[in-house]
């Protein structure tokens, strides 16, 4: 089967953001803004925290996948999605979070995970950093958006809306390994806990699942 064509830019855009992550980067004409120093959170509803400052070759890459702007606001979530996946990438090498594994059960209690709570904070820090150093041209930073569409399925996200149409967006990074690209829906479908269009390929969490669950029916790992 095909991937789509959001599947495909999606691929693509996690595909440059490790290539700038390596180095690959360009300088920008006229000079990037200053790094920022952002709070990261761990440990579940931000028990554990730090607040680090953005690496100059990192920083630079996201400059460089954000200016000049994106043509358009469904060109700009795609770049913004490798963005994030990039700073996620950096914190990671800076902090615990590197070790941070989709999802959050079964993983509490491990070094440097991330619940909802986490996630969404540092997700919305990122953001912010993001949109005062004046790099998101079309969407602006709504702060962060609870939900809870079975009464006790309780989730947080950080969101973004279209600066024409007001329309919001979730993006959330929970649903993936540390430094993979976040999933970036619809808010309203993320609200009524739509499955993500895009998930992330959760290399690490589904090899470690498979190594520490045992199919009762099959000699072989999930």
């Amino acid at each position: 089967m095909g991937i789509s064509t959001r599947e495909a830019a999606a691929a693509a855009a996690a595909g440059i953001a490790l290539l700038l992550a390596a180095g690959a980067a360009a300088p920008v004409p006229g000079g990037a803004p200053d790094p920022p120093e952002v709070r990261v959170c761990w440990g579940y509803g931000c028990a554990e925290r730090a607040w680090v400052r953005i690496p100059e070759p990192d920083w630079s890459a996201v400059v460089a996948l954000l200016r000049p702007p994106a043509p358009e606001p469904a060109a700009e979530r795609r770049r913004l999605r490798a963005a994030i996946a990039l700073l996620d990438a950096a914190i990671g090498r800076l902090t615990p979070v590197g070790q941070d594994l989709a999802g959050s059960q079964p993983w509490g209690g491990l070094p440097g995970q991330q619940d909802c709570i986490d996630e969404s904070l540092t997700t919305e820090a990122l953001l912010q950093a993001l949109e005062r150093a004046g790099l998101l041209q079309w969407h602006r930073v709504i702060g962060r958006v609870r939900r809870a569409p079975f009464g006790v399925d309780v989730h947080w996200t950080a969101a973004i809306a279209e600066r024409t149409t007001g329309r919001a967006w979730a993006v959330d990074p929970w649903f993936g390994d540390q430094g993979e690209p976040a999933v970036v829906q619809p808010l309203a479908d993320w609200l009524r806990g739509a499955p993500p269009p895009d998930p992330p390929p959760r290399r690490r969490s589904r090899g470690l699942a498979a190594r520490l669950l045992w199919s009762a029916d099959e000699d072989e790992p999930f």
